[in-house]
């Protein structure tokens, strides 16, 4: 890395830092369907009944059942069970409007298909033919079908309204319940993101419990856990490493893109090779959807602080096989400290399709670029030549109109997901980043001397 550093007599440096870094990661995944008989945690059930007996709106349009019912799943936070032939050739008529999840929506999604269902408790759902859910071998016992688990499985949280997630797949890859992880772990929801309004990683942090945020200067964040710095994260499951030291760009990260942002404290092995000490953090991207929906909301606060979001997913075709979403935000702001300003802007496309009723190819991309002026490098001196405490005035800095800390982040990701017929899972995911950074900074040392000396 190029690193020019003078010093003159005036106790004053320049430092110009600049660097490009690419970060490709690959990663293949196969993993049972372990968790087709794991019961969901007990905490929070009084919120989930009053959930269930909650008005929900649905906009499943007309489509083949398989995706209709995935939809239908991660939109009401159900786990359907049902035979891996069921829907084949089937199509649904969908469902809009708004239904329970107990009462009249799912009825609706199949009807026509001459499927029934039941709830075999309060978050599962069982998919049966009216005729027969088993068949008799040749010795006259009996043989179950082979189930699939259909959605649910903490794909996301965008639309479910909570602040807790049932499962995740930081820790060990396999869709598990918090309970059942044996780790410490966070999970910040997308509702939690929207309702405290944290648009950067440092607001999530701060808000993931065990985890510590070290501001170093205007644009250098630390983050901390177990006594640890944290270096450790994944992307949808990928794992990747972030350079704590300068930050480029990663400290930044907007939340815009991401679904939810799982949090495991301790070492991740199984997924991180050695893992590291601290923690391992999990950004899930955001999917595209089944159905058309989009938002543009506008934010003003103080400090000149002003975000625009856009965000619009859909089908692209009709048989809604083919899904995209575009979401990009427009951030600036200023700060308390003087010279500051930071203008931020973010895209991300994401388009998904699905190949057969078992496999699906993702493929897309995000570009976030930061522009810090008036930026500082180090703080200010406590004290002056002659060791008396400095009582600096509000705003100070060491910045300039010239200093800043300006960052290009660029990510593309692809992966291929199938699901086989005897429940095994196949993932192939592969993201390749570039980070490029340019700072011009200056940097005090010393101790100063007051005024009143050289007068």
């Amino acid at each position: 890395m190029g690193d020019v550093r003078k010093q003159k007599q005036s106790r004053c440096g320049f430092r110009h830092l600049g660097k490009a870094i690419l970060k490709p990661s690959a990663a293949i995944f196969l993993a049972t369907g372990l968790t087709k008989g794991l019961v969901g945690p007990v905490y929070g059930q009084e919120s989930k009944i009053q959930q269930a007996a909650t008005d929900m709106e649905f906009n499943i349009r007309a489509q083949a059942l398989g995706p209709a019912l995935t939809t239908y799943a991660d939109r009401a936070g159900l786990r359907l069970l049902l035979p891996s032939s069921v829907v084949e050739g089937k199509r649904s008529p969908g469902l809009i409007g708004n239904y329970t999840r107990e009462q009249g929506g799912l009825a609706r999604l199949l009807a026509g298909t001459g499927l029934n269902y039941r709830f075999t408790n309060g978050n599962t759902v069982t998919i049966v033919e009216p005729q027969s859910t088993s068949v008799l071998s040749s010795d006259d016992s009996t043989v179950l079908e082979t189930i699939v688990v259909q959605g649910g499985q903490g794909a996301v949280t965008e639309g479910t309204g909570s602040y807790t997630a049932d499962w995740m797949k930081t820790a060990n890859g396999l869709a598990l319940p918090q309970r059942k992880t044996p780790q410490s772990t966070s999970v910040i929801t997308r509702q939690l993101i929207e309702d405290r309004g944290m648009t950067a990683l440092r607001d999530v942090m701060e808000n993931a419990t065990g985890v510590t945020v070290n501001q170093t200067e205007t644009d250098r964040l630390s983050f901390y856990s177990r006594g640890f710095q944290i270096d450790s994260y994944q992307y949808d499951g990928v794992p990747t490493t972030l350079d704590s030291t300068y930050q480029y760009g990663d400290g930044t990260l907007d939340t815009v893109i991401y679904d939810h942002i799982e949090v495991v404290r301790g070492a991740t092995g199984l997924m991180q090779n050695t893992g590291e000490p601290g923690a391992s953090v999990n950004f899930i991207r955001k999917r595209p959807t089944s159905e058309f929906k989009g938002y543009i909301s506008g934010l003003a606060g103080t400090e000149s602080n002003y975000r625009t979001e856009l965000d619009v997913g859909g089908p692209l075709n009709k048989e809604g096989t083919v899904r995209g979403r575009i979401v990009g935000a427009l951030q600036t702001r200023k700060d308390t400290i003087d010279l500051y300003k930071q203008e931020k802007n973010v895209i991300y496309g994401v388009v998904e399709a699905d190949i057969t009723d078992a496999t699906t190819v993702t493929i897309g991309g995000n570009r976030q670029e930061t522009d810090s002026t008036g930026t500082t490098w180090a703080g200010l001196p406590a004290f002056d030549s002659t060791g008396k405490l400095i009582d600096w005035p509000k705003g100070s800095t060491t910045g300039t109109p010239w200093s800043g800390w300006n960052t290009i982040a660029t990510e593309g990701f692809i992966s291929l997901d199938h699901t086989f017929e005897n429940d095994w899972k196949a993932r192939f995911a592969f993201n390749n980043s570039r980070n490029d950074f340019h700072a011009p900074l200056i940097i005090m040392e010393g101790n100063p001397d007051r005024l009143q000396d050289w007068v």
